[in-house]
């Protein structure tokens, strides 16, 4: 294929033997995009300066969603009752689905095998108590906090390919959607350029955080922006730009939008095929928070997803509450994730970027082979020193990896860059959901078509299911529902991470002294002890924007325990570590 390395091309093939065709969604009509409030402003003569994120196509299957012209919404089809192993189309306006056999697992590895198994609105498994640090009860925030919020719409300029004009729509009649291929030969031919669009977005902020959707690129939250230091979190591509990684076949197809922020991804593997289509979206607000609730669609007879976005007044957090919703008549295997593009204070990953992720052994998704020896796919892997490498730091990636923290029951994954001092973590109650996976791009690997500036990104994601292959699909029954909650915490100015919760971060400083921030303002007692006793008590004021530091005691006990409580007395974090606390500051 043109512009590919042949490794590129030999990892695409090997990804296929996991990778299934989904479906897309088809353009509609300009007059329902104009009655959702969706429509780009016409191009302006020059472009803005969007924060500049990168994130290409994961080496890993099928991770691509076409796209459709960000000018026009989508029309839903209704599903068509279809088994799941049903043969393709024959005639070209239909897509060729890929197999769906389950895959033989490597030999000797253990199996991810789905355990959410909704028969209605899905109730995750009980937490297994965690056994480093357990974040016990929270204080409620004050019925008289301060509202700082704020709602408005605004627009971006974006450098845009003119993609659109040469999608060519099948059909999926498992589920009931049309899906956009692109006539890459075609629109190659034509030598395209990007011109300058104007995208609508919405945007909502209270006194510690900046959030801005794209509601026309798959109801993207596309930036978060912490106002104490004015960093973006997010990765942005300074370019929207067709690349070539994709579910779909032939393998020319192939297509995905790296266009940066958090993406909502189902009801296939890795990044779906919602991405690209108009979501409508509605705004609720109150004195303690604003909410954003954003639609796929309301369409009868199929899947359809709904995610609300939390903002508080009082608080440096937000949170996320997913759901997936069957509404055919017919029982579908299900993907539901959600996954963010990350480059944390940078327009591009930086090599010193440090990969927080407090588990001892991983399952490899996918892997590059230049540069180092590691497990492969479905494989173990110790985390995070694997051979002679230190994965938690992305200057020792040789090549692409994707992996997966299956039941992960640390309360938290982080990603922070040391050199910018900021960062972000993903906060989940352990065991309440079994998807968490990193993937990223080596600092030398080769394929940037994705991008024009050079930029490469890194990925976060949390989802209902343990895994991306087909053995790992959730079987959802007619009317039933899939959901969570989650919390995502932009951090600055700790230095690292060692712990978060959705009241407390805090970074031991090579167990010296303590760092911590609040999720909100408040007083806090922190208690250090050792072999159950006390070493000291310290009352702080913790706040959002900056940190408390305290010393750390002196201590020949091999470990120590950490607790943050309320004045009242309420747990904050309880955290256990072994000492020496090399590595925990970044």
């Amino acid at each position: 294929m043109t512009g590919r390395s042949a490794a590129l091309r030999s990892r695409h093939a090997r990804s296929w033997d996991t990778r299934r065709i989904f479906v897309t969604l088809a353009l509609g009509a300009m007059s329902t995009l104009n009655a959702c409030g969706l429509v780009p402003a016409p191009p302006s003569p020059t472009p803005s300066a969007p924060q500049t994120s990168t994130r290409p196509d994961s080496p890993s299957p099928a991770e691509i969603l076409p796209a459709g012209d960000p000018t026009q919404t989508a029309h839903f089809l209704t599903a068509t009752s279809a088994h799941p192993t049903a043969a393709p189309k024959e005639h070209s306006t239909s897509t060729t689905q890929a197999d769906r056999a389950e895959p033989t697992p490597t030999a000797g590895v253990p199996r991810l095998t789905p355990t959410i198994r909704p028969t209605a609105t899905h109730h995750p498994p009980a937490p297994t108590p965690q056994p480093s640090a357990t974040p016990t009860s929270s204080s409620t925030p004050p019925a008289t906090a301060r509202s700082d919020i704020s709602v408005s719409t605004e627009q971006v300029t974006l450098l845009t390919y003119p993609y659109h004009d040469f999608l060519r729509a099948e059909q999926d009649t498992l589920y009931g959607m049309t899906v956009q291929h692109l006539e890459r030969a075609a629109y190659e031919a034509a030598a395209p350029n990007p011109s300058p669009r104007n995208y609508q977005t919405l945007v909502i902020e209270n006194a510690f955080l900046r959030l801005t959707f794209l509601p026309v690129l798959g109801g993207r939250l596309y930036s978060v922006i912490l106002k104490s230091t004015g960093q973006e979190v997010f990765y942005h591509n300074p370019v929207i730009k067709p690349s070539r990684y994709g579910p779909l076949l032939p393998i020319e197809d192939n297509w995905w939008l790296a266009v940066g922020g958090m993406e909502w991804a189902f009801p296939v593997q890795e990044h779906g095929y919602a991405w690209g289509q108009p979501w409508t979206y509605e705004v609720s607000s109150t004195p303690q928070n604003v909410t954003v609730t954003l639609q796929d669609s309301t369409q009868a007879g199929r899947v359809r997803a709904e995610v609300r976005v939390i903002l508080p007044a009082y608080s440096a957090t937000f949170s996320i509450q997913p759901r997936l919703i069957n509404g055919s008549d017919h029982t579908m295997p299900v993907q539901f994730w959600l996954s963010a593009a990350l480059a944390p204070g940078a327009t591009s990953v930086v090599p010193d970027t440090r990969i927080i992720v407090p588990v001892n052994q991983v399952v490899v998704h996918s892997r590059g082979e230049t540069g180092w020896q590691l497990p492969g796919p479905r494989s173990p892997m110790p985390w995070p020193v694997a051979g002679n490498q230190d994965l938690s730091r992305y200057d020792q990636w040789s090549d692409y990896l994707g992996f997966f923290a299956p039941y992960m029951q640390a309360s938290f994954m982080a990603v922070y860059n040391p050199s910018a001092d900021v960062g972000i973590s993903r906060i989940v109650s352990a065991g309440q959901i079994p998807g968490h996976k990193i993937f990223a791009f080596g600092l030398n690997f080769g394929d940037r078509s994705y991008t024009e500036g050079n930029s490469q990104y890194l990925e976060m994601w949390g989802g209902a299911n343990p895994g991306f292959w087909p053995e790992d699909d959730i079987q959802l029954a007619p009317g039933d529902a899939i959901e969570w909650r989650e919390t995502w915490w932009p951090l600055a100015g700790l230095g690292g991470l060692t712990f978060a919760n959705e009241q407390v971060a805090f970074n031991l400083l090579h167990g010296s002294s303590l760092r911590i921030l609040g999720a909100r303002s408040q007083e806090a007692i922190l208690i250090v002890s050792a072999d159950g006793v006390e070493l000291s008590r310290t009352s702080l004021d913790l706040h959002p924007s900056q940190p408390a530091e305290s010393p750390i005691p002196g201590s020949s006990s091999p470990s120590l325990r950490i607790q943050l409580i309320t004045p009242d007395g309420v747990l904050m974090a309880d955290y256990q570590t072994s000492l020496p606390l090399a590595g925990t500051s970044l």
